[in-house]
């Protein structure tokens, strides 16, 4: 079942799709995603003809904002050269589904690993509720559909479930013991809990409870497209436990077992609770951790946050943050105190990952450090953005805005 408060006892090888391109950005009420009715029918609307877009509200905003990239008649074609196709509404079908809420939060949010930028507060609410009508009307019409299985939606509050999961990335396996965090932007977050470590990140609609259905349940059906993964849906133990060598510097590192504990949630904001144990049962650490999408005129990507207190065990922890298989094309420091490392997946994605926070890297810039405080949390933020490219002036835009 959903956990809504506290519970006791408790696309590709971290290389995304692409990224997007420098679109400005201007101001929007923040759409709530819309609750899908558990057990009831759900049916789309048929849509009117396409001569009704010529008088739309909305046509001369989707000719100004939007065109370019889609084309003026929505079919994937406009004036701005893109390696691959923008999205053809004439043909129909959303990769993030297709209703007003679902439009509206992947033009805010845009698509990680994509051309399609963040427009964030580009446009009010009105306009966006239009403009999520218009693209709907340049498709084709849709007959009703019933959704036969029990579809759990995310309104303003986040929604946690868990049960067994299906493998995120081809190769990758089942999880017998998965936990699925959908979030109030769109975005669910996939772990594995008998061991826990992040998997990948969807966007669009959440899950469907498959698990509810047959003799002892089957896995959840998370229902939003993956954006983000690492070492292909099968992650290797993420937290180590670091000796001093005596000589101020780092000794032999450990691998932790990461203990699930909990979830908790409050409104749109989420906690994965765990401790950090070794091989003998002694306890290391305590870790909570939230993540969240984070959005740029330049692209997308989500960012984690960690609280780490110390237990009778630790001292220094490190953790994978980087898959470190390949060598960085570029690092640097940013004004604000965060390093950076950028990483070339193939040519198709540009992966730019930062430390900050009570944390550094360690001098492979793959794992994050950090020197746990006898008393009180040490605070720790991992970046991960999604981009086409590369440049100064890419730099200088992404680190501007992120940092607003």
């Amino acid at each position: 079942m959903a956990q809504a408060e506290r519970s006791p006892g408790a696309v590709t090888d971290g290389s995304p799709p692409r990224g997007a391109r420098s679109v400005r950005r201007r101001g929007v009420h923040r759409r709530v995603v819309g609750l899908l009715l558990l057990g009831l029918s759900l049916a789309t609307l048929v849509r009117p003809g396409a001569a009704q877009t010529e008088e739309h509200p909305a046509r001369e905003l989707f000719v100004t904002q939007c065109a370019r990239c889609h084309g003026e008649d929505g079919g994937g074609v406009g004036s701005t050269e893109l390696e691959r196709p923008a999205r053809s509404f004439k043909d129909g079908g959303f990769s993030f589904g297709n209703t007003p809420e679902a439009i509206g939060r992947t033009v805010r949010n845009g698509i990680p690993g994509s051309p399609m930028p963040a427009f964030g507060d580009a446009f009010s609410a009105e306009q966006m509720e239009q403009l999520a009508e218009y693209v709907t009307l340049l498709g084709p019409s849709m007959r009703a559909v019933d959704v036969e299985e029990m579809v759990l939606g995310v309104s303003d509050r986040a929604v946690v479930v868990r049960g067994a999961l299906p493998p995120i990335a081809e190769g990758a396996p089942t999880r017998p013991r998965g936990l699925l965090v959908g979030d109030t932007e769109g975005f669910s977050f996939e772990y594995r809990v008998d061991d826990v470590r992040l998997l990948g990140v969807r966007q669009g609609d959440f899950v469907r409870r498959t698990d509810w259905t047959g003799r002892g349940g089957s896995p959840l059906a998370p229902l939003g497209q993956l954006v983000w993964t690492r070492a292909r849906g099968d992650p290797p133990p993420a937290f180590s436990l670091l000796a001093d060598d005596g000589n101020g510097g780092t000794g032999v590192a450990t691998a932790l077992r990461s203990r699930f504990r909990g979830t908790e949630v409050r409104g749109g904001e989420w906690w994965v609770d765990r401790t950090l144990e070794s091989e003998q049962g002694g306890l290391a650490a305590y870790v909570r951790e939230t993540a969240r999408a984070v959005g740029t005129s330049v692209g997308s990507g989500l960012r984690r946050e960690f609280s780490c207190r110390a237990g009778p065990e630790a001292r220094r922890l490190a953790w994978r943050v980087a898959d470190g298989e390949a060598d960085p094309i570029v690092t640097f420091t940013a004004d604000d105190g965060s390093t950076w490392r950028v990483d070339d997946h193939g040519g198709q994605i540009i992966a730019a990952t930062s430390v900050s926070g009570d944390a550094r890297w360690d001098a492979t810039q793959t794992h994050a450090v950090v020197n746990l405080p006898p008393a009180g949390a040490a605070r720790v933020r991992v970046t991960i953005m999604l981009l086409p490219s590369w440049s100064p002036s890419i730099r200088d835009q992404m680190l501007e805005e992120l940092t607003r």
